[in-house]
């Protein structure tokens, strides 16, 4: 096996040399700044090998802190806008409260269901993730328009509501990326 030399700049200028050991890898080494403004993680990839594609022997991203949606939500005035549209006073007339929320079980039975912690997750994801499920979608649409014959009526109904379920389904998908980009902008 073969043995290589690694050189690194020192504070005072002079280069340091070193041989890695043939030592059994250490767990992944993680440095934070202290400041808080940015995370960088140096971590050791242990299943690398060299090859024509590849990052290096380490990987080094940053962490993110997780976005903090009330202050966001207070910058962009979104209950001030809510208020101004008329919607909670709207909401209110039509016997929709939080006490009539609270009172059908209505949250406590999304927590039970894990649709609440699915909600989180998704205000974490990748936004751009999320809006490239649309175009699966939208050519499966595309697909299912072109390929299903109307020859009778069963068919031409099953074309056009496969074709509107998944063409909506990809119209959702692209909105809702964009609409979780603007969530997660600080």
């Amino acid at each position: 096996m073969a043995s290589h030399t690694f050189t690194s700049k020192s504070l005072a200028g002079t280069q340091v040399r070193s041989t890695p050991s043939l030592a059994p890898a250490r767990r992944p080494s993680r440095s934070v700044t202290v400041a808080g403004v940015s995370k960088k993680v140096n971590t050791l990839d242990e299943n690398w090998a060299k090859g024509f594609f590849g990052y290096g022997y380490f990987v080094e991203d940053s962490e993110v802190d997780a976005p903090n949606y009330l202050r966001t939500a207070e910058r962009k005035k979104v209950l001030s806008n809510i208020e101004s549209l008329g919607l909670l006073s709207a909401a209110e007339k039509a016997g929709l409260s939080l006490s009539k929320l609270e009172s059908l079980k209505l949250f406590s039975t999304a927590e039970r269901l894990g649709l609440l912690s699915a909600l989180e997750r998704l205000l974490v994801s990748d936004p751009a993730a999320i809006s490239s499920i649309a175009l699966p979608l939208f050519v499966a649409s595309l697909g299912s328009f072109i390929l299903i014959p109307d020859t009778n009526v069963a068919f031409a109904i099953a074309k056009y509501s496969i074709a509107a379920v998944l063409g909506g389904s990809a119209v959702l998908f692209f909105a809702l990326g964009f609409l979780l980009a603007a969530v997660q902008e600080e």
